[in-house]
């Protein structure tokens, strides 16, 4: 009967332990993507307008209205700043 003390706080003692891990765990992983700064340039043609940007995981897509009225979106890695791709936009 002691012996089956002594595991159940030992027991018990192990999943304290685990939760405390577990949540440190947490706040540190929150508080660094907290704390990353995002310093990137990312170089528009002249006369666009930002419409909307979204972030699409590790890529930033930024939805533009150009200079002769057409839309487009680029896309951009959010980690170098360097454009990965345009899709242009005609409206008729």
């Amino acid at each position: 009967m002691q012996a089956l003390k002594v595991l159940v706080v030992l027991m018990g003692a192990l999943i304290i332990a685990g939760v405390i891990i577990v949540v440190a765990t947490i706040v540190h992983r929150s508080n660094n993507a907290f704390n990353e700064t995002f310093d990137r340039q990312i170089i528009l043609a002249e006369g666009s307008k930002i419409l909307d940007v979204f972030e699409l995981g590790d890529q930033l897509a930024i939805r533009l209205r150009l200079r002769d009225g057409a839309e487009a979106v680029r896309i951009f890695d959010s980690s170098s700043g360097e454009a990965l791709g345009v899709l242009r936009i005609k409206i008729p």
